[in-house]
């Protein structure tokens, strides 16, 4: 046995190394335990070398378990125990970033949190967990980009705006698995894009305001598409390719008719087109072909309903006045159950200096109303419900989950996020 004082400042110093060597997360009551058993059979003595040596042994084994079984742990585990996770030790960090890691099953979305124009990191905030974090050391080449959207399983589109050296990646930023998509320039309508004052202002928002990846998986990806600036053009490009492809979808000769979203689901890419003339209208399946190897992708018109909304002023203030539900964006959506969704997002209209700017007027949501396509007439059919889902809209994408699988979450629900420049859209799309 020890003396009592000895005893103390062993038992303080075996504590402060497991947590070193475990960290906090991995520390276990077996573990500590065996360590103290090793330790206390041992001499009194006033050097700590045998001890740092065994907790150096004892831990040997954890930091070194086979790849298949931390890939094994990690699959039960949600995103932020997983960037926890990474501190344990250098290999479980390599394993945690070296590979795509997707959220766990029953899991809420992140939210991604506005960031500085040159930022060094992302900040999210976990819904799950109702806490902020940040997520460091992205690579450089996309440090100070725009995100423009995201996968629905966490893949973030960003682009790095430097007028005709500018460039689009796909990142997942708990991997950090990058790929770079082809340089923008290589879609003709982009070198005179740069010299408007759009991209003075609002930059690539304006010239690619909807992208969409055919996986879920950044590292399986096989087709990437963007709406481009005319809204009547799509471009697509696959993983190697060195320029995009770029397909006219919608005639030009029909000014009013714009594709306003896009989206993959089961393998069809569905494009959301604004043409009052087609009312609600599904047109039969398509397919654009690439001219390199004749590789086809199955394209679907849905064409949108028609919002008969109120247009006259409502309120009015000293130095504003408020328009009810004058406007509305449409968005796409996928259900659990593979339907295709329209999303329609009612807002308010409040104008502070009715002849100052456009910038001085704000939106705010006040209502949804849905759509899902019915296969059997091919057109848009409103519903009431979306029974057992949880629906999360943003501008960088949408995306549904079961209610049951979340506790304390009601179902028929609607989480939704804005931005800034969807004000600016609507108004312009309205």
């Amino acid at each position: 046995m020890t003396d009592a004082p000895f005893g103390q400042e062993l038992k303080k110093l075996t504590d402060a190394l497991v947590v070193l060597f475990l960290g906090k997360q991995g520390k276990q009551r077996r573990s500590t335990l065996d360590l103290k058993r090793k330790l206390f059979r041992k001499k009194p003595t006033t050097k700590f070398e045998d001890i740092y040596q065994i907790c150096r042994q004892e831990c040997y084994s954890w930091q070194k378990l086979h790849v298949d079984v931390i890939g094994n742990i990690l699959e039960r585990l949600n995103v932020g125990d997983r960037i926890r996770l990474s501190i344990v030790s250098k290999h479980w960090n390599s394993i945690v970033t070296q590979r795509d890691i997707c959220g766990a099953p029953h899991e809420l979305p992140w939210l991604l949190l506005p960031h500085p124009r040159r930022w060094e990191y992302l900040s999210f905030l976990s819904l799950s967990e109702g806490k902020l974090v940040e997520l460091k050391k992205l690579p450089k080449s996309v440090r100070g980009g725009w995100v423009y959207g995201s996968t629905n399983k966490g893949s973030l589109i960003i682009v790095k705006e430097q007028r005709l050296k500018s460039a689009m990646f796909l990142v997942n930023p708990v991997s950090r698995a990058l790929h770079k998509l082809p340089p923008l320039k290589t879609i003709p309508c982009f070198r005179e894009f740069i010299k408007t004052t759009e991209w003075k202002r609002y930059g690539a928002s304006f010239f690619c305001p909807r992208i969409a990846v055919d996986s879920i998986d950044s590292n399986n990806w096989t087709m990437a598409v963007a709406v481009l600036n005319t809204f009547k053009t799509l471009g697509l490009c696959r993983p190697g390719d060195k320029t995009w492809s770029v397909f006219q979808v919608v005639d030009n000769e029909q000014e009013d008719c714009l594709v306003v979203d896009i989206l993959f689901s089961c393998g069809t890419l569905y494009a959301l087109v604004q043409c009052r003339q087609r009312d609600g209208e599904v047109h039969a399946t398509r397919t654009l072909k690439f001219e390199d190897n004749g590789l086809e992708v199955k394209l679907k018109l849905v064409f949108d309903k028609h919002e008969i909304l109120n247009g006259s002023i409502d309120e009015y203030h000293s130095n504003f006045k408020v328009e009810y539900n004058p406007t509305y964006c449409s968005a796409l959506s996928e259900s659990t159950k593979n339907e295709v969704l329209v999303i329609h997002q009612i807002k308010d209209n409040t104008l502070y200096n009715p002849d100052a700017p456009l910038d001085n007027s704000c939106l705010r949501t006040t209502s949804f109303r849905a759509y899902k396509i019915d296969q059997c007439k091919d057109k848009l059919v409103t519903f009431q419900c979306l029974g057992d889902e949880l629906l999360f809209l943003g501008e960088g994408g949408s995306f549904s989950l079961p209610a049951n699988d979340f506790q304390g979450v009601g179902k028929n629900r609607i989480y939704f996020a804005t931005h800034y420049i969807s004000r600016v859209w609507h108004i312009l799309f309205r």
